[in-house]
């Protein structure tokens, strides 16, 4: 039995007696299929096929540790950038601990600061990106974070700092964690969920790190946010809202094939560790965040020429591109560039002629809206060098949940999370439905339902293809999510007034 899409369209036309027609129809009839796959997802999420998620979760960092020695100094040019130093404002490369923060992208935004100011205040603060820079001067390397929110003033020096992670993030298309979450270590631990009347009846907040550190032993879902609205902290979250424009110049070169493309962006935010991060191809890795796409730019043919795909710059909208500032171009975010072919030119400059213009948007890079090879803010240069990753589609995100651990993490671990996730749209016909067999009957039901609503209206049989799905849909929520049963039994020896309650499950 086929789960692809256009199998699926096609049993739906024999069950339908009807033809599939031209390109509007199969639009609707595609429609149709996503549109049951999230219904059944929502209603019966045991009848998708399981899928896991990996994140990591890191130990704090408190400067006065003699591992860390080092302190925080908000930057005298700009309140809203902090460097750590040394006691005395000296380079953290003369500090003999050897410690200096992670600038590889990993800590941006999921690290906060609590930092006390010289009036023995503590203050909160979370990252917005974390970097190095050489300086000339002194000939030594100095370490800065932009944080969300100005300090208070652009004199206060030598202040006592922690930095923490208070909580890891999974897209909101994880609809259930299915089992206890595994950290992978020698010790086999897992992590227990805990509902919110557990969490404050066991007093399991952290106050400061006042909780005690070791292997995470529980987890709450706590927070969540979505993309243009505000997220915990009260920082806006950027969505493009303009597609990107499309010009040529210069000489395509291949091997890409020369076509006609469309292009989206996105705004991402933060990278995933990259053990769980790094593509195979390498030098892109996984956002933490990434912001919902933005409209489509108009279908651009490459006719021989480099295509000049001119994006949003989220710097420059966010107030980050002051020239001579210390926050300049350090807002945190950077730009992915989609890609979706809609024809290929087989006589062009490039050698893959066996191109697909299968609809469907690629990952084609992720750049430093200030780092651009044609020195233009927010702009790629396209010359067919760059291959798509069809490894990478895009995805639009709606949001993202935070999950908080007790105790704090006292190193880095990494988490293993066996989940049920919202199936993405299915887009070209080859795309598979993430289905377990024996719920493919009650799905077609489903399909049937909708087809049937958009055919005419037909609402009779409608009605009949929902009394089918429904009545397929309880018997595998019957055999996948195991209702409670539970039978009474005697104790062994037959010592009286002691039961035993024995599972008993019905499949």
């Amino acid at each position: 039995m086929s789960m692809a899409m256009g199998d699926i369209m096609q049993q739906v036309v024999d069950l339908r007696t009807t033809r599939k027609g031209g390109a509007n129809r199969q639009a609707k009839f595609r429609r149709a299929i996503n549109a049951a796959l999230k219904h059944l997802a929502a209603d019966v999420s045991h009848a998708l096929l399981p899928s896991e998620a990996h994140v990591v979760v890191y130990p704090d960092v408190e400067g006065n540790d003699d591992a860390v020695g080092a302190v925080a100094a908000v930057v005298a040019t700009d309140d809203l950038v902090l460097e750590f130093t040394v006691a005395g404002g000296a380079a953290l490369s003369t500090a003999s601990s050897g410690w200096t923060p992670n600038t590889d992208g990993t800590w941006d935004g999921i690290m906060h600061l609590e930092v006390k100011d010289p009036d023995g205040q503590w203050r909160r603060r979370k990252s917005l990106e974390w970097w190095s820079e050489y300086d000339d001067g002194t000939d030594t390397t100095r370490y800065y974070v932009t944080i969300d929110r100005p300090w208070r003033n652009a004199t206060d020096t030598d202040m006592e700092f922690r930095i923490y992670q208070p909580h890891f993030w999974l897209r909101a298309d994880v609809m259930r964690i299915l089992d206890p979450i595994r950290l992978w270590d020698d010790s086999r631990n897992n992590i227990g969920a805990l509902t919110p009347g557990d969490w404050d009846r066991g007093e399991y907040a952290d106050f400061r790190g006042d909780a005690g550190a070791g292997p995470p032993c529980r987890y709450r879902r706590h927070v969540k946010f979505l993309y243009g609205q505000h997220d915990p902290n009260g920082n806006m979250l950027l969505v493009p809202s303009v597609a990107p424009s499309v010009s040529t110049t210069g000489t395509w070169t291949g091997p890409v094939q020369e076509g006609d493309f469309e292009f989206v962006q996105t705004f991402v935010w933060g990278r995933k560790d990259y053990e769980w991060s790094e593509n195979p191809s390498g030098g892109v890795y996984e956002p933490q965040w990434e912001s919902p796409p933005s409209p489509a730019s108009a279908s651009a043919s490459s006719a021989g020429g480099i295509m000049q795909i001119q994006c949003l710059n989220p710097d420059a909208e966010l107030g980050f591109n002051v020239t001579g500032s210390a926050r300049e171009t350090r807002s945190g975010y950077r730009v992915r560039i989609y890609v979706r072919r809609t024809s290929v030119n087989t006589g062009g400059l490039g050698s893959y002629n066996q191109a697909d213009p299968d609809g469907v948007f690629y990952l084609l890079t992720e750049i430093d809206p200030a780092n651009t090879v044609t020195g233009v803010d927010g702009q790629f240069e396209w010359d067919g060098a760059v291959i798509p990753d069809r490894r990478v589609r895009l995805w639009p995100a709606s949001g993202y949940y935070g999950y908080q651990v007790w105790p704090r993490p006292d190193q880095r671990y990494e988490l293993d999370i066996r989940c049920l996730r919202m199936p993405g749209e299915l887009v070209h016909d080859r795309d598979v439905v993430p289905l377990q067999h024996d719920a493919f009957p009650c799905f077609i039901e489903l399909v049937l339902y909708y087809v049937s609503l958009i055919d005419g209206g037909d609402r009779a049989s409608a009605r009949e293809h929902l009394e089918l799905y429904r009545d397929l849909a309880g018997n595998i929520r019957q055999h996948y999510e195991q209702p409670a049963k539970a039978k009474s039994a005697s104790a062994f020896g037959g010592i009286g007034g002691v039961r035993t309650i024995v599972p008993h499950f019905t499949g």
